[in-house]
């Protein structure tokens, strides 16, 4: 299949897909899965401009960008250690020990492949939740 062929045909899965998910039956399963694909919307801060976010950009980013490798091999790769560190510490007890874990170990995977230092990131993170401006991001545009 051509490019331009494999573009077309991501669109239209993409689209079908998007209509069946944000018309869902009335099931609690299917209400939150639609909402997972929502067009969110909002004003910008410190402006009067409002705009819209499409969630589902996200999820479908994989088929229409050529800088993203199809496979999940290096994401496994940067995971590896939170695996081997739950094994060994028989994980947590309970939900908020879990999520605390998982963001913690996301910040330190993530500032170390940006060689960003993870304890300066905390502090201006921590800083700006307690001055209430926007807080520091992970995702490198």
């Amino acid at each position: 299949m051509s490019t331009a062929g494999f573009h077309r045909s991501g669109v239209t899965h993409r689209d079908r897909f998007l209509e069946l998910a944000r018309n869902p039956p009335s099931t609690k399963e299917a209400k939150n899965l639609a909402a997972r694909f929502v067009v969110k919307q909002f004003v910008a801060e410190g402006t009067n401009t409002k705009g819209h976010h499409d969630m589902s950009e996200d999820y479908f980013r994989l088929l229409f960008s050529q800088d993203l490798e199809p496979t999940n091999n290096h994401s496994e790769q940067q995971i590896r250690q939170c695996v081997i560190d739950g094994r060994i510490t028989q994980g947590t007890r309970g939900d908020a020990g879990q999520c605390y874990h998982e963001r913690m170990w996301r910040t330190i995977a993530t500032c170390k492949k940006q060689k960003r230092n993870m304890f300066d990131f905390l502090q201006e993170a921590i800083t700006d939740l307690l001055q209430k401006t926007s807080p520091p991001t992970l995702i490198a545009y």
